[in-house]
């Protein structure tokens, strides 16, 4: 119970996962200096395995229904002040068929557009995250019209780990949604996508203020790595064409690594960076690593300088820079899950499975999503 004196935020976690929004929302609460608190009343997820990882740091059993048949008056019946969401992201990525409200994931959002209209009593806070170009999509304007016929604000952003000082670049979109408490929110930011969160513009850190990726990895002397290590067959993977040896290689003391998606360790190009753990040749000097620019992004990526990609010479001086994937505990620190209260089950980690790399994957930066929550909750 709050104390007398603390407001409490009733939440409905939606498309719960593995727990993002509700270790977000505790954040939040934690680093609050206004006295107020937050309580998950239920979350929703259909998927087993993400309910396990769930329920194992929790000790809570989100409610195992499909979103699409809750009605109105079922979520009346919560009297929640606060909706936070990471619908299915699969309709809208870039890499995929984009097949937006045609795609039978798009339907649990779409139907929450219809639900939230209907209540009696609809959230007065909001918080939507997903992909970056969501915000192009039929979804999000149908999304955008529903709060807006039942008078929320909308405030939307695009932001990644790195503008927080956490080097992992994820760029995510965000709706920040309210009813009350409008005033205190600038009316002439609707409709923008804004870069940065009002107020907060110090976060938006300069590339020599992100934390070395040093900061988030494991003791050697306390984790078993050799699992982790890039087998030889993976590295011959580079050269599979010009663009197959464009591996995304970081050291400890890089201050950035990429997005870690789903398919993470079980396709080795595109799905997340690669630690070198000899990056030093033997004279201590920096093995030489080129920076290029990607067109496709924009954004550069660090690889080994080779001269020849088809030379054995070369595939020996890849082994040598004794490339391992970033743990899960790893991958976990840099999307800002509290370690000490976020673990899972060791039959789902890596060598075992893939099932942590998948779930991380589709889940969230609890960091960015805590200052956002800061921002959403922000009083007149």
């Amino acid at each position: 119970m709050a104390d007398e004196g603390t407001k409490k935020h009733s939440i409905l976690e939606f498309f719960s996962g593995i727990g993002g929004m509700h270790y977000a929302a505790e954040n939040w609460s934690r680093a609050s200096s206004s006295s107020r608190s937050v309580e998950i009343v239920a979350a929703f997820e259909v998927s087993d395995v993400c309910n396990l990882v769930y329920s194992s740091n929790f000790g809570e059993n989100p409610i195992q229904r499909s979103i699409e048949h809750l009605d109105a008056s079922y979520l009346d019946s919560f009297n929640a002040d606060t909706w936070l969401m990471s619908p299915p992201c699969q309709p809208y990525t870039s890499m995929g068929k984009q097949k937006d409200d045609q795609d039978p994931r798009a339907r649990a959002l779409l139907h929450l557009c219809q639900v939230v209209q209907d209540m009696q009593r609809p959230p007065n806070f909001i918080l939507l995250e997903n992909v970056n170009n969501f915000q192009h999509s039929n979804s999000h304007d149908r999304w955008l019209q529903a709060l807006g016929s039942i008078g929320f604000m909308v405030h939307e952003f695009l932001l990644s780990p790195t503008q927080f000082g956490i080097p992992n670049e994820r760029i995510r979109y965000y709706a920040l949604a309210r009813r009350i408490g409008k005033s205190s929110w600038n009316p002439d930011d609707i409709g923008k996508l804004l870069r940065y969160i009002p107020g907060r513009e110090d976060v938006v850190c300069a590339a020599e203020e992100v934390e070395e990726v040093a900061a988030y990895l494991d003791e050697s002397s306390q984790v078993d790595l050799t699992p982790y290590m890039v087998a030889d067959n993976d590295l011959m993977k580079w050269k599979h064409g010009l663009q197959g040896y464009v591996f995304d290689i970081v050291t400890p003391e890089s201050r950035r690594c990429s997005c870690f998606t789903k398919s993470y360790s079980k396709y080795i190009r595109g799905t997340g960076s690669l630690l070198s753990t000899n990056f030093y040749d033997e004279e201590g000097r920096l093995k030489k690593m080129n920076f290029i620019v990607l067109p496709h992004s924009g954004s550069s990526r660090c690889i080994f300088d080779v001269e020849d990609p088809w030379s054995i010479q070369d595939l020996n001086a890849m082994r040598g820079l004794k490339l391992r994937y970033f743990t899960e505990t790893e991958v976990s620190r840099l999307m800002g899950f509290p370690e000490e209260r976020f673990k899972f089950p060791q039959e789902m980690l890596y060598p075992k499975s893939r099932l942590g790399y998948r779930m991380l994957g589709n889940s969230l930066n609890v960091e960015v999503v805590a200052s956002l929550l800061e921002y959403l909750f922000k009083e007149d």
